[in-house]
This record gives structure tokens, C-alpha cells and sequence, in this order.
């Protein structure tokens, strides 16, 4: 029988019931992109590898006299600002991918290099913490005591880019015009409310200096975070939700240039089968697939008017 009221085992109940779910995800994610791999699936791959360590981390069991138990806890600490952070960076990257506004990946990319940014600024407050401290060094299970600050640096900082990206995909989702396929994104994306209701909990426990109760709370967060890095691409793949296509984003692309005044551009979509008319149309060739065919902007070339003379009245009867 397991002792539910032994601390270790709280936590490897917690990382077990967690992480299989988490690592599960990333592997089907990773299947299903298996063919156009990309930045956010890397981050969610680096997700992964950082959360079996973690896994390795937690199984491993302190013994006295020896400096395991700092050890391990370090890394579980250090493995638990990498799950999360890469989960939501991971989220931001799919984010770049689907975004056919150039004037937007400029912001997002400066939110990438925050994502980044902010776990070093996080870990570094936690060894600057922990490592003059010797006290909880000696506990049969080390766990180092966080003060208020790391408590309310994680707390903002968790609300600040969970908010981020929740705000940002609204304004991308105008990239599809089916009101059902995006409302189940904004819903997608919506997950990442679970990964901040989980981070407050991680705060208090912070607040409270209930040990134990952190460590599990914090494999619980970074485990939730890296399922919902994964949701969006599963999800879509279950409910065959496919990006639009280049003509559609290219045209609310020069819908959104017009409104602002910038005119149309006259740049062609990166094929060999369509070209542009003069009034800036894609024109459908011979060669172009049937799947392209289909799309909702259809192109055709210009209505061509018969050259008609004016008549006088009374002309027909000119001979």
C-alpha cells in the first residue's frame, strides 16, 4: 500500500498522474506534425525532454548525508520554469505560424524573446534564494523556502502571459470566416485559463511555505501547461480544421491594406501555377491543382467588352 501521508510519494503520485497525460499529448502533437515540423514543435519537443528529466528527478529518493536531495530538487525546480515557459513559447511560435499580418510578427517575436527572458530571470531569483540558505539542506527532503517576492514574481508573471496569449489569438482568428471553427479556437486557446487557475494555486502555496504541497502544485502547473501547448494542434487535427489557404489570408491581407490606405499589393502567391492579372487578381491556370481550385477566392480574368461605334440616329439607312 502506498503511504499517501509520505511526501515523496504525494509528489511522484502527482508527476505520474500528470506527466503521463502530458508526455502522451506532446507524442501524438509531435506525430501528427510529423511532415512540417516547425519552431513551436521544437519548443514543445524541448518541453518534453526537460519534463522526463524532471520525471527522472522526482523518482530519485534522498539520502542522508549525501547532497541528492538538493540536487534533486534543484532540478526539479529548474525543470519546472523550462516545462512551463517553453509550453507557452511553444503556443506563441503556433501563433507566428497562423498569422498572416506581417505588422503582427515583429510584436509576437518580442513576446517570444520575453518567454525566453523571463524562466532565466525566475530561475536566477531561485538559486540567488536558496543557495546562501543551509538550513533546508539538512530536511530529510530538501525543499528550499521561497520568499513573498518569487511568490509574487511568479504570480505576475504567470497572469501577464497566460493574459497575452489569450488576447493575441482574437486578433488573428479573423484569418477564418466560419463563426464555429472560431469560436472552437478562441475555446482552444482558452485553455491557457487552466494553466493560470494552476499557477495562482502554486503561488499560494508559495505564500503559505507549504513545502511539499509546492513541489506537487508546480509538477501539476507545468504539466497542464505543456497538454494545452498541445490541445490546439490535436484538437485541430480531430476536427480536421485546416489552415487557410494562401489566397484567402493573401486577400484580407489587401482587405486590411485597403481599409488603412496603404492601396494593393502586387505581390503573386508563392506558386507556379497561378498568375496576376493586371487588376491584381489571381488568375486560375491549367496547372493549377483542383484543391487550389476550390478555394473560396476565385480569380478570373477581366469581363472583356465588345468595341461598339456610336450610331447617329438614321444611320442603319447609310448605305
Amino acid at each position: 500500500m502506498l503511504d499517501l501521508t509520505d511526501p515523496l510519494v504525494q509528489v511522484r503520485v502527482a508527476c505520474v498522474a500528470c506527466s503521463s497525460v502530458a508526455v502522451l499529448s506532446t507524442l501524438i502533437r509531435l506525430y501528427i506534425r510529423r511532415k512540417r515540423l516547425w519552431i513551436d514543435d521544437a519548443a514543445a519537443l524541448f518541453s518534453l525532454l526537460t519534463l522526463v528529466v524532471q520525471i527522472v528527478a522526482v523518482f530519485e529518493t534522498p539520502q542522508a548525508g549525501t547532497n541528492i536531495g538538493v540536487i534533486r530538487y534543484y532540478l526539479i525546480a529548474v525543470t519546472f520554469f523550462c516545462v512551463l515557459w517553453s509550453s507557452r513559447l511553444s503556443i506563441v511560435f503556433s501563433i507566428i505560424r497562423i498569422n498572416p499580418f506581417p505588422e503582427y510578427q515583429f510584436k509576437l517575436k518580442l513576446v517570444a524573446v520575453a518567454f525566453v527572458i523571463i524562466p532565466i530571470l525566475l530561475i536566477l531569483q531561485c538559486f540567488l534564494i536558496c543557495v546562501p540558505e543551509n538550513e533546508w539542506k539538512t530536511w530529510p527532503v530538501p525543499t528550499c523556502v521561497l520568499d513573498d517576492a518569487s511568490a509574487i514574481c511568479q504570480l505576475i508573471a504567470d497572469i501577464l502571459s497566460d493574459g497575452v496569449l489569450l488576447f493575441v489569438p482574437t486578433r488573428l482568428l479573423m484569418i477564418l470566416s466560419d463563426k464555429n471553427l472560431r469560436m472552437r479556437l478562441i475555446l482552444i486557446f482558452s485553455t491557457c485559463v487552466i494553466t493560470s487557475g494552476v499557477g495562482i494555486g502554486h503561488a499560494i502555496e508559495i505564500f503559505r511555505s507549504f513545502h511539499n504541497s509546492r513541489v506537487y502544485t508546480a509538477i501539476i502547473e507545468n504539466n497542464i501547461a505543456l497538454i494545452v501547448c498541445n490541445t490546439p494542434v490535436i484538437l485541430t487535427s480531430v476536427i480536421d480544421l485546416k489552415e487557410a489557404p494562401w489566397e484567402e489570408r493573401h486577400f484580407l491581407l489587401e482587405l486590411r491594406n485597403l481599409e488603412e490606405g496603404g492601396g494593393m499589393s502586387t505581390s503573386s502567391p508563392p506558386s507556379d501555377d497561378t498568375t496576376t492579372s493586371a487588376n491584381n487578381i489571381i488568375v486560375v491556370t491549367a496547372t493549377t491543382p483542383a484543391s487550389r481550385r476550390n478555394s473560396r477566392l476565385v480569380g478570373a480574368d477581366p469581363l472583356q467588352l465588345p468595341d461598339l461605334a456610336l450610331k447617329k440616329p438614321g444611320s442603319e439607312a447609310l448605305g
